[in-house]
């Protein structure tokens, strides 16, 4: 019986063979990533619309009392820092990925991701100050 070697291989090598893993795994990173970033959002969008809407079913007084609350903490500073970080790499990532949609930049994917890790970190070190201090 002979076998059928379509089926084991395709232009990357064997399926079975663990070191194609080795070639450039930036795209799963990004890819996992832009959905982390993406639920960290959302999550932040639900939060923030229920604690606005305290101001509005449960009055003026208990909005302020909640949002001295949950302003009162240093480690707030360092969660909206954070929340800042998830937006711009979310942001720059998906600019990346509209690029792709219109059959930009394939031939460079890597580089792209790259490029957006470091803005993003660029961004996020330069604002730093304003959120940490402020």
């Amino acid at each position: 019986m002979s076998k059928d070697t379509r089926v084991e291989t395709y232009s990357r090598g064997l399926i079975e063979d663990p070191s194609r893993w080795k070639d450039w795994m930036g795209g799963m990173w990004a890819f996992y990533l832009h959905r982390f970033t993406g639920l960290v959002l959302s999550f932040y969008l639900v939060m923030h619309l229920f604690v606005l809407s305290t101001g509005y079913w449960m009055g003026h007084e208990t909005y302020t009392e909640v949002m001295q609350a949950i302003a009162a903490p240093k480690v707030i500073h360092v969660m909206e820092l954070g929340l800042f970080a998830a937006f711009v790499f979310h942001a720059l990532n998906g600019t990346r990925i509209v690029l792709f949609d219109m059959m930009r930049g394939l031939e460079i994917q890597e580089q792209l991701f790259y490029l957006s890790v470091a803005l993003s970190f660029a961004i996020v070190v330069a604002s730093a100050p304003f959120f940490l201090l402020g």
